[in-house]
C-alpha cells in the first residue's frame, strides 16, 4: 500500500487517527471555501445587479426628460400651427393690401418661432448626447460615440483585476493536486473557463463598442495635454513671473 510506504514508521492506530484528522480537516477546508465562494458570487451578484438598475434608472430618467422636452415642443407647435391656420384663414376671405402684407409677416414670423423650438429641441438632445471623439484616419476618420464614463472604466478595471487575481490564485491552488486524475478533468475545464473569462474581460477594453479606438484617442488626448504642460511649462511668456 501507498500508505503503508511512506508511513512505515507509524503503526496502523496512529495511521488510522492521522488519516481521519486528514479526512476531517480536508472537509473542513473545503466547506469553509464553499461558504466564502458562495458569499463572494452572492456580493458580486448584488452589485451587478445594483449597477444594472442604477443603469436603468438614469435611462428612465433620461427619457422622461426628453418626453417633457417633446410635449412642450408639441404644445408651442400646436400654438403657433393654430396661429398659423387663422392667418391663412384670413387670407382665404380675400382680404388684400396692407391686411395681406400683415398676414404674411406674421406666417413668415409663425414659421421662424417653429423653427427655433425644433431647433432648440435637437440641441437639448444633442447636449445630452456622450461626447463624439474622432478615430485615427486609418479608420477612415470614422467617429465613434464615447460610451464610457469615468466610472464605467473603473468598474471594468476592477472587474479585470478580480478575475485575473481569481484565475492566479485558482491555478496556484489547482497545480498542487493537478496530478490526481479526479482533479485533473476539473483542472482543465477550470482553466479553460478562466481564460475564456480573460479573454472576454480583454474584449471588452479593445473590441466591444469600438473600445479599442476610444481608449487610443482617449490616451492621445492626455498624452498631448501632459506635453503641452510641459511645453508651457518649459517656455512661460513671463520668465520672471514663472520663477
Amino acid at each position: 500500500m501507498r500508505a503503508g510506504t511512506i508511513y512505515s514508521g507509524i503503526s496502523g492506530t496512529k495511521l488510522l487517527i492521522l488519516g481521519a484528522i486528514l479526512f476531517w480537516f480536508f472537509l473542513f477546508i473545503l466547506i469553509i471555501y464553499g461558504v466564502f465562494r458562495n458569499d463572494s458570487n452572492l456580493d458580486f451578484s448584488k452589485q451587478a445587479e445594483n449597477q444594472r438598475i442604477n443603469q436603468i434608472l438614469e435611462q428612465i430618467n433620461l427619457l422622461n426628460t426628453e418626453l417633457k422636452d417633446l410635449k412642450h415642443q408639441n404644445e408651442e407647435l400646436k400654438k403657433l400651427t393654430e396661429h398659423q391656420n387663422k392667418i391663412l384663414n384670413r387670407q382665404d376671405r380675400g382680404e388684400s393690401g396692407k391686411f395681406q402684407q400683415k398676414a404674411e409677416a406674421e406666417l413668415e414670423n409663425v414659421r421662424k418661432k417653429a423653427k427655433e423650438v425644433l431647433e432648440k429641441f435637437e440641441a437639448q438632445i444633442e447636449e445630452r448626447k456622450p461626447e463624439m471623439v474622432k478615430v485615427q484616419p486609418g479608420e477612415q476618420g470614422q467617429k465613434v460615440w464615447q460610451l464610457y464614463s469615468t466610472q464605467h472604466e473603473v468598474a471594468r478595471r476592477s472587474l479585470d483585476n478580480s478575475i485575473r487575481e481569481l484565475y492566479s490564485y485558482t491555478l496556484n491552488q489547482l497545480e498542487k493536486h493537478k496530478d490526481k486524475e479526479p482533479v485533473n478533468t476539473f483542472y482543465n475545464h477550470t482553466l479553460n473557463q478562466m481564460l475564456s473569462l480573460l479573454a472576454e474581460s480583454s474584449n471588452f477594453g479593445s473590441t466591444v463598442d469600438n473600445s479599442g479606438e476610444w481608449h487610443q484617442q482617449a490616451l492621445q488626448n492626455l498624452s498631448s495635454f501632459i506635453q503641452n504642460r510641459i511645453k508651457i511649462l518649459q517656455n512661460p511668456e513671463d520668465c520672471a513671473k514663472a520663477r
